[in-house]
């Protein structure tokens, strides 16, 4: 647990760390598109560590409780909601934010706007106009199809897929099996992964969208 709060307080640095050097390579004020996704995400990563700590605290005094044991299993179990939420409402963050670069400088990937735009849209295109390369358009594929099954589909997944991260974390997922997280901090490396990607996304599509003279 102790580990995990440590990595999350980490996470949100590295998140306020991004949104400066964004905001000043891209000359983009805070609150602005794209740099606003890694405040989102810091602020994410904060309720995140908040709850963990508070869990921390409770872990701490569980002599106090009737059944110490039920209690400890319960606080995991809220433990793992919370991480699976970091997670979500990070890629749900990155999406919101993605839409929002491109429909400012729709002629970088020329979406079908006929069609709704989600995040797997816009980095598949990313991938074809060489704003990402194929490893990064297959980790977030991953990521994708992670996060729609737990939100859609109560965390059984709908397709075989196997990604490796290169810190090493990797995405196994079974058609019709309930995605297993080999640690608690399974969601925190991902999101973690997302928030520097993504800031490498958001730099190949401003120098598309201003190309300098």
């Amino acid at each position: 647990m102790k580990e995990g709060i440590d990595e999350l307080i980490e996470l949100r640095a590295r998140c306020f760390a991004f949104e400066d050097s964004l905001s000043t390579a891209l000359g983009v004020p805070k609150g602005k598109a794209p740099v606003s996704a890694q405040a989102m995400l810091g602020n994410h990563a904060t309720l995140a560590a908040e709850t963990l700590s508070y869990y921390y605290e409770v872990w701490g005094s569980l002599t106090s409780v009737a059944d110490p044991k039920k209690t400890l299993q319960d606080n995991r179990q809220r433990v793992v909601d919370v991480l699976r939420a970091l997670l979500i409402f990070s890629l749900s963050s990155l999406e919101y934010v993605a839409k929002v670069v491109d429909q400012e400088s729709p002629a970088v990937l020329n979406l079908d706007r006929t069609k709704r735009i989600y995040l797997s849209k816009i980095m598949r295109a990313s991938r074809d106009a060489s704003l990402i390369d194929s490893a990064d358009f297959d980790r977030w594929k991953a990521l994708i199809e992670l996060r729609n099954a737990i939100v859609h589909n109560n965390a059984i997944a709908d397709v075989d897929l196997q990604c490796v991260y290169p810190d090493g974390t990797t995405v196994t997922l079974q058609r019709d099996v309930m995605i297993y997280a080999p640690t608690l901090l399974f969601p925190v490396r991902l999101t973690a992964w997302a928030a520097e990607a993504f800031g490498r996304w958001s730099e190949e599509f401003a120098r598309r969208a201003h190309p300098s003279p």
